[in-house]
């Protein structure tokens, strides 16, 4: 048992020795260990405040690592500060001011109360955009927007806007940007829309505002938030005018198209064409369609015209609107197209023309280019070698009424049965109307025969006799209109060649003859014979000629008085008074004189 010591001391880890001392006298000391442990440090707490709301609320307790912090408020727990001498407390998605309270730290052996609180605050101001109005497009003011923040925050806040309706930002109006700023610790930003005065006729034009983006300040759109300016138009609908025009004829007309002040939508104009001198081939009649674009206040009507070969005067037609669409004033205007004729008066040419006698000749007669009045022709016919039984030689009048170019001129030739020679004549221009070129041409006519060389139908059989000529009559099939000459060839009969002239004979018919004679020449002789017969020939054509002979048959004219011993034939020598073609029989008779029957055959 012992005093029980009550002073107080302040010790450090050690070993400390304890006696006591009575009288003046200490008892033996008694060692003791002493192990004192540290108070942990009190930690600090910070946070990411301020934030916007929805993101997380970080806290950062800052201390001796290893040690254990007891926190309450927005969340309640025990976090042990890490190795860097921090751990973080987090609070997902706080929409409100959050509070952590730290209550106690602790290092493992000692502990300790503590009093920390740390906040974060949380903004989230909403925008709104004001300003809605109508201002007059002369008027030279300006109509200012508004962005308003509910609350004011921590930092700056931008709002993007976009711009559409129908009014058109640099023409329309400006606008001084897309951007507006609200600083921080402020609660609104203004841009403004200026109205652009012009002379387009365009209505009334709006302007709409849309806030497209919120970035900064923990702010957000309310909704959708819109200001609409409506710009109210100070201008007259455009009135509409048409500009004549000229061209020569293949040419493009081009007519100026203009509207008196711009339109802000797309204007059509339809234009329609009425003839004055022109007719519809000239010109291509299809309604044209003219547009002007939104703002143009120009543009042209074009007109193709037709090339063509008529010689005509100079021509117009009218043009004007027939129907628009899109606002216009006066379409009332109308202008003129003339078009210039650039053709000469037309020259004449006639095409030559070949038929067989008996047909119609048909001479293409042409102008260079129609013309635009009737134009006609009186044909003179002249001989070549025709005559005028050949062909129809009146005057042949030929009418090319406006427009045409080509018409035929047509001759009636004379059908014969005359073998002759291609025939022509010529045809010319003797009189003309109408106005026309050159009317110097001329063409030639060509009749071609249609009949064949003549030829020998028939040769009529013919008799003669000796000594004079056969004579042949013979037909042609047709006459010809030249002197032509046919061969005869001969064959015998019972003529022999003597008894006829042999070679061929050649006759000559004269032109437009059809028949003609051939003689023959026959033999005189003293010959008693039969008539006897030989052949003509032209071609497959022949006939018989009979030679009648004119002899009579021989008799004994003389007999000559003759001597022979007897006993010898007493021959008498006796002559004809002509020969004979055959053997003719002759009897002798005999009479006695001094001679007895005895003396001779009797």
């Amino acid at each position: 048992s012992g005093t029980l010591y009550t002073g107080s001391e302040t010790l450090v880890t050690g070993t400390y020795y304890a006696s006591q001392t009575t009288n003046g006298c200490e008892s033996s000391r008694t060692s003791v260990g002493v192990t004192v442990n540290a108070t942990p440090v009190a930690p600090t707490a910070s946070s990411n405040s301020p934030i916007c709301s929805g993101a997380d609320a970080i806290f950062t307790i800052t201390g001796t690592a290893g040690n254990t912090v007891t926190y309450t408020g927005a969340a309640s727990g025990t976090a042990t500060i890490g190795a860097g001498g921090t751990v973080n407390v987090s609070v997902a998605a706080v929409t409100s001011n959050t509070t952590l309270n730290l209550t106690n730290v602790s290092n493992g052996t000692c502990s300790r109360a503590l009093i920390a609180t740390t906040t974060v605050n949380v903004y989230s101001p909403s925008v709104t955009l004001t300003g809605t109005t109508s201002i007059l497009e002369n008027s030279g003011g300006n109509v200012i927007l508004t962005a308003t923040l509910s609350t004011v925050t921590i930092t700056n806040t931008t709002v993007t806007l976009a711009y559409s309706g129908n009014a058109t930002n640099g023409s329309d109006y400006t606008a001084s940007s897309t951007i507006i700023t609200i600083a921080a610790g402020s609660t609104t930003g203004t841009v403004t829309i200026s109205p652009i005065d012009d002379d387009i006729y365009e209505g009334s034009e709006t302007v709409i505002a849309d806030i497209t983006n919120v970035t900064g300040g923990c702010a957000s759109e309310l909704g959708a938030q819109t200001a609409t300016v409506t710009i109210t138009d100070n201008d007259d609908a455009p009135d509409v005018t048409i500009g004549d025009a000229t061209i020569v004829e293949g040419g493009i007309l081009s007519f100026p198209v203009s509207l008196s002040n711009p339109s802000a939508t797309t204007i059509t104009l339809t234009l329609g064409f009425t003839n004055v001198t022109t007719s519809n081939g000239d010109y291509t009649t299809t309604p044209v369609v003219v547009t002007f674009l939104a703002g143009a206040t120009t543009a042209t009507a074009t007109v193709q015209t037709t090339e063509d070969t008529i010689a005509e005067s100079t021509e117009t037609f009218t043009v004007g609107i027939t129907s628009s669409t899109g606002t216009v004033g006066s379409t009332t205007a109308t202008a003129t197209g003339t078009i210039t004729d650039n053709d000469d008066a037309p020259d004449v040419t006639i095409g030559d023309a070949t038929i067989a006698e008996g047909g119609i000749l048909s001479f293409p007669v042409s102008l260079s280019n129609p013309s635009a009045t009737t134009i006609t022709l009186t044909l003179g016919l002249t001989n070549v070698t025709t005559s005028n039984g050949d062909y129809t030689t009146a005057p042949v009048v030929v009418t090319f009424l406006a427009g045409a170019t080509t018409a035929t001129a047509t001759v009636q030739t004379t059908e014969d049965t005359i073998a002759e020679s291609t025939e022509t004549f010529t045809v010319g221009i003797t009189s003309s109307t109408g106005t026309v070129g050159s009317t110097t041409a001329t063409a030639t006519g060509t009749i071609i025969d249609n009949n064949t060389a003549p030829t020998v139908t028939g040769i009529t059989p013919s008799i003669a006799t000796e000594g004079d000529a056969v004579v042949f009559d013979f037909e042609l099939s047709n006459p010809s209109a030249v002197d032509v000459e046919y061969t005869f060839t001969l064959s015998t009969g019972t003529a022999g060649s003597s008894d006829y002239t042999t070679t061929d004979v050649k006759v000559t018919v004269l032109a437009g003859a059809t028949t003609g004679t051939v003689s023959v020449p026959t033999t005189i002789d003293t010959i008693d014979e039969s008539d006897e017969t030989f052949t003509i020939h032209n071609g497959a054509v022949s006939a018989t000629g009979t030679i009648i002979d004119n002899n009579t048959a021989p008799t004994v004219t003389g007999i000559t008085p003759s001597i022979a011993t007897e006993g010898d034939a007493v021959v008498f020598d006796f002559e004809l008074s002509n020969p004979s073609a055959v053997d003719v029989e002759y009897t002798f008779t005999l009479s006695t004189g001094t001679a007895g029957s005895s003396d001779y055959t009797t």
